[in-house]
């Protein structure tokens, strides 16, 4: 897939979610796909309190962190429209630190599972038509996932497991060729400066 279609998916999906009345209440996953976020990224707003409002089921004094968060499409909105910023600077002071931990350094992509826990397809690779008929359905869950975690799950598609698996697998040779290529390159260093 071209990265011109990759986008026009993904621009599919984001039409079908922001044509949701405001009122409309998401799951972390399907908030986290209408934020361009992970779903670990909204749980750690949820625990720090930067992230945007939501509503957590449960009567008043009942016990326990389980309880399912919804997020309202209008308060994503607020939330979005309220982050705005003008400059690196600033987003970098907003933040208050690039970097809050190391997984914020792995690229996650939303996948959905059928109800066996198989992969059923990236959530951007879906057609507009498929996306809104699996909204709010029940039937799928939506599942944040780096793309290595996810090729070593079983899928519904054999030819479609085998396209991502043949993408990670080619990603790591890569990554396996530039380490080589840097050792090597390490070791040359060493022995022209043991020479001198």
């Amino acid at each position: 897939m071209s990265s011109l279609d990759a986008a026009l998916k993904t621009y599919e999906v984001l039409t079908a979610l922001h044509a949701l009345p405001d009122q409309a209440a998401l799951t972390t996953a399907e908030a986290a796909l209408f934020l361009r976020l992970s779903p670990k990224s909204l749980e750690r707003m949820r625990l720090d309190g930067s992230g945007p409002l939501y509503v957590q089921a449960g009567a008043r004094g009942s016990r326990g962190g389980n309880q399912k968060c919804l997020y309202l499409k209008a308060d994503l909105l607020a939330w979005q429209q309220a982050s705005q910023v003008s400059n690196a600077m600033e987003a970098a002071i907003r933040k208050g630190q690039a970097f809050r931990t190391i997984f914020d350094l792995v690229d996650e992509a939303p996948f959905y599972l059928d109800t066996d826990g198989r992969i059923a397809g990236m959530g951007e690779d879906e057609p507009l038509s498929v996306v809104i008929e699996r909204l709010g359905s029940g039937a799928w869950d939506i599942v944040w996932l780096p793309f290595v975690e996810a090729a070593g799950r079983q899928w519904v598609s054999l030819s479609a497991h085998q396209k991502c698996g043949r993408a990670v697998l080619a990603a790591l040779a890569n990554a396996e060729q530039k380490v080589i290529a840097a050792i090597e390159a390490t070791n040359l260093g060493s022995d022209i400066s043991g020479c001198a």
